[in-house]
C-alpha cells in the first residue's frame, strides 16, 4: 500500500511543480510564490509530519507563509479577506490530502488481484483432473487480466484526470480559429 501511496505523491507534487511553471509562463510566479508555493510547502510539511512530528512546526511555518501572502496588497476588508483565505486553504489541503491517500485505491486492487488469483489456483488444486485444474487456471488468469485490465485502465485515466490534471490545468486562454480555406483551388494536375 507504501508504493501507490508514494507513488500518488510523486504524481501530485508534479501537478504542483507544472503550476509552478504555468505561473511562470503566465507571469503570476510572484502571486504564485506567495500563495500556491505555501500550500505545497504545507502539503509537504504534512506529509513530513506522517514520519516526523516535529515538522509540525515547519506547518506553522507555512500557514503564516500563506496568510501573509493571501493578504498581500489587501488595504480594506483584511478581516474578510482572511477568512476567504482560510477557507481556500482547508478546501485546497484537504483535496490534497485526499487525493493523496485516494491511491491506495490502486494497491487495493493489487490485493484482490492477488486474492482472485489464490481462488483460481485453490478452485484448480481442488479437481481431481489435471486437464481440468488446467483449464480452470488459464481461464481465470484471462479472467483476471481482462478484469485488471479494466480496473487499472479506468483508474489511471481517473486519478489522471482529477488529481493530476486539476493542479495546473486552468479553463481559460485564447479561443481556437481555425484558418480559413484557401480561396483559390489548385490544380494538381499541372
Amino acid at each position: 500500500m507504501v508504493v501507490p501511496l508514494a507513488g500518488g505523491v510523486v504524481i501530485l507534487l508534479l501537478g504542483l511543480a507544472l503550476n509552478a511553471v504555468e505561473a511562470w509562463w503566465r507571469g503570476g510566479f510572484r502571486q504564485w510564490l506567495q500563495v500556491e508555493a505555501a500550500v505545497l510547502c504545507l502539503y509537504l510539511s504534512l506529509l513530513a509530519a506522517v514520519f516526523r512530528p516535529a515538522s509540525l512546526a515547519v506547518t506553522a511555518l507555512c500557514l503564516f507563509w500563506y496568510l501573509a501572502g493571501s493578504l498581500q496588497g489587501v488595504e480594506s476588508g483584511r478581516l474578510a479577506r482572511l477568512g476567504v483565505a482560510l477557507g481556500t486553504l482547508v478546501e485546497s489541503i484537504m483535496q490534497l490530502l485526499i487525493n493523496t491517500i485516494s491511491f491506495v485505491r490502486v494497491g487495493a486492487f493489487a490485493l484482490a488481484h492477488g486474492g482472485l488469483s489464490l481462488a483460481f489456483v485453490i478452485m484448480a488444486g481442488a479437481t481431481q483432473n489435471v486437464v481440468a485444474g488446467f483449464l480452470i487456471l488459464l481461464l481465470g488468469n484471462v479472467i483476471v487480466i481482462l478484469l485488471e485490465g479494466l480496473v487499472v485502465t479506468i483508474q489511471t485515466t481517473r486519478l489522471v484526470l482529477f488529481e493530476f490534471f486539476i493542479r495546473f490545468l486552468r479553463g481559460s486562454g485564447r479561443m481556437f480559429r481555425p484558418l480559413p480555406a484557401p480561396r483559390e483551388t489548385v490544380d494538381l494536375r499541372e
